[in-house]
C-alpha cells in the first residue's frame, strides 16, 4: 500500500493515468496523490495514447561544467544551459525529466541555421523566434531568425527525419538550449488548448505550489513536453 508523505492524500491505484508519483513514498504508477485540490502528472509515467513529440534524445545541452550531455542522458539536478524571455542566460537545473529511457519512434523536422546548427525536434515542439514569438517548429519556414547561443540566426534548412527516442528536460527557466538553439521544454497537446502561454502560466504555478508544500518540483510534469488539463 502507498505510504503518504508531507500530507498528501493518495488515493487507490484505479484513479487515473494522470498522476503525482512522487508525493507518495511507494506509490504505483496509477496511484493519484494530491495537495490543494491540484492533481499533477507524473512525470515518469507515459500512457500509449499519446503520440511522441520532444526532441531526439540525441539532442545536446551544456552543463554548467563546460560539459554536454544528451537529453537522452540528462539526470534530475543537472545544472543546464537556459534562457529567459529577454535573452538572458544561465545555468537552472533540471527538475522534471518527462520521459524514460525510450525508443519510441517520431518523425523529427530537423532545423539547420546559417551557422550550421541544427537540432532535431518534433513539428509540434515550441520554440521561440528572434522576437520572442513563441510557434511550433511546424510552423517555421526556411529564412526565420531563431534564437542561439551565439545570437539570432536564420534557417537555412528544415528536413524530416524518422528517428526513436523522445526527451525533453524542463528546468525553472522558461527555454532551453538544446544543439546551441533555444527552444521551448515543451510541444502542443491537443488536451491543452491554452496554446505554449497557458502551458507556461500552468507550469509556473505548479512549481509554486509543489515548492509552497514541500513536494518534490519534478512531480511538476510528465509526458512528452506538455502539461495536461488541470
Amino acid at each position: 500500500s502507498s505510504q503518504q508523505k508531507e500530507g498528501a492524500v493518495c488515493t487507490g491505484a484505479q484513479e487515473s493515468s494522470t498522476v503525482v508519483a512522487r508525493c507518495c513514498a511507494d506509490a504505483e504508477s496509477s496511484a493519484v496523490c494530491s495537495t490543494a485540490g491540484v492533481v499533477v502528472p507524473d512525470p515518469y509515467t507515459s500512457e500509449s495514447e499519446d503520440t511522441g513529440a520532444c526532441f531526439h534524445g540525441n539532442g545536446t545541452v551544456l552543463l554548467e561544467s563546460g560539459a554536454s550531455k544528451r537529453l537522452s542522458e540528462v539526470n534530475i539536478g543537472d545544472r543546464i544551459k537556459t534562457s529567459d524571455d529577454k535573452g538572458v542566460y544561465s545555468f537552472s537545473p533540471v527538475v522534471t525529466l518527462p520521459h524514460k529511457k525510450n525508443t519510441e519512434p517520431a518523425a523529427f523536422l530537423t532545423l539547420t541555421t546559417e551557422t550550421k546548427k541544427a537540432v532535431d525536434m518534433t513539428a509540434d515542439h515550441f520554440i521561440p523566434t528572434c522576437d520572442y514569438e513563441v510557434k511550433t517548429a511546424g510552423e517555421l519556414v526556411v529564412g526565420d531568425c531563431v534564437l542561439t547561443m551565439d545570437g539570432k540566426e536564420t534557417l537555412v534548412g528544415i528536413t524530416t527525419t524518422e528517428k526513436s527516442g523522445v526527451y525533453t528536460a524542463v528546468t525553472e527557466n522558461k527555454f532551453i538550449v538544446v544543439d546551441g538553439i533555444v527552444a521551448s521544454p515543451y510541444s502542443f497537446s491537443s488536451k491543452d488548448d491554452q496554446g505554449p502561454k497557458g502551458v507556461y502560466e500552468k507550469y509556473r504555478e505548479l512549481l509554486a505550489l509543489t515548492k509552497s508544500n514541500g513536494f518534490a518540483s519534478k512531480a511538476l510534469k510528465r509526458l512528452r513536453g506538455s502539461l495536461q488539463s488541470l
